[in-house]
């Protein structure tokens, strides 16, 4: 793809070209959906398909909920500035390593069709294909998708350097996706943290309704049967917490029930 639009489609299996009728990028991977309703959907700026690692994909999208993507930019689509309004803590992370994360790129990525399947009538099938996809993941996360970054999806680091986001589609975003507070703390961060004042793009975002994705009609985790990944794996719980004796209890009683069970549960 390249700015925004679909420019070729191919079957890496049968090694043929696919035509799709949808040009906009949203419309089009849900167009093949329908027609490969079982098959991974990888998508690829024109710019890096020499760098797409095919032979990973397999181990990347080890299940069907995964949803998968790489930033060659290293900078969210939606900015650091993001950073004022959501739950997610900012933390240095080496961008280097598989994370979870539902900051998504158009850069590079894949999903499985079945997904998109589920989300037909829930989802708005933007025009901006970055927006679409960090407004799925944002959405369906929580529920049971598993979403990450991660950079094995090119055989090599490239490195390009990010186009600027508009207060715009920040605020807009942070309308359909947060409480609606949210627009006026991230306004006034604006102000304090940037010196600017972005007012217009305030207002413009009220006229904007939150999104939603129904639950729990949508639920991911008891559609399919999720394979293990076959990996060594340790974890370590930590819970901060005080007050709370039956709710500690409770979660510590789920905890012994886990497939995978901690190492270390730290109080």
């Amino acid at each position: 793809h390249q700015n925004n639009k679909i420019t070729s489609v191919w079957d890496c299996k049968n090694s043929k070209s696919i035509s799709c009728v949808s040009q906009k990028i949203s419309e089009g991977l849900l167009e093949l959906a329908k027609a490969f309703s079982n098959e991974l959907l990888i998508w690829c700026n024109e710019s890096l398909t020499s760098a797409l690692n095919i032979d990973k994909l397999d181990e990347i999208f080890h299940h069907k909920n995964v949803l998968s993507s790489y930033s060659v930019s290293n900078t969210p689509y939606l900015t650091d500035a993001i950073g004022y309004v959501t739950e997610t803590p900012f933390i240095n992370i080496n961008n280097r390593l598989e994370y979870p994360t539902w900051l998504m790129s158009s850069d590079v990525g894949g999903i499985n069709a079945s997904v998109l399947l589920k989300l037909e009538n829930q989802l708005f099938f933007d025009s901006s294909f970055n927006y679409f996809l960090n407004s799925m993941a944002r959405l369906c996360m929580p529920l049971g998708l598993f979403c990450y970054s991660n950079p094995e999806l090119l055989k090599r680091h490239i490195k390009v350097d990010a186009k600027k986001l508009d207060n715009f589609t920040l605020f807009k975003f942070v309308k359909q996706h947060y409480k609606g507070v949210w627009i006026y703390l991230l306004f006034v961060n604006f102000v304090l943290y940037e010196k600017k004042i972005p007012l217009f793009a305030l207002i413009a975002s009220l006229f904007y309704k939150k999104r939603t994705v129904n639950y729990p009609s949508f639920n991911f985790l008891n559609d399919d049967l999720i394979e293990k990944k076959q990996v060594d794996i340790e974890v370590d719980v930590v819970i901060p917490t005080i007050g709370r004796r039956k709710y500690l209890y409770e979660t510590l009683k789920d905890l012994s029930q886990q497939t995978l069970l901690p190492k270390t549960v730290v109080i």
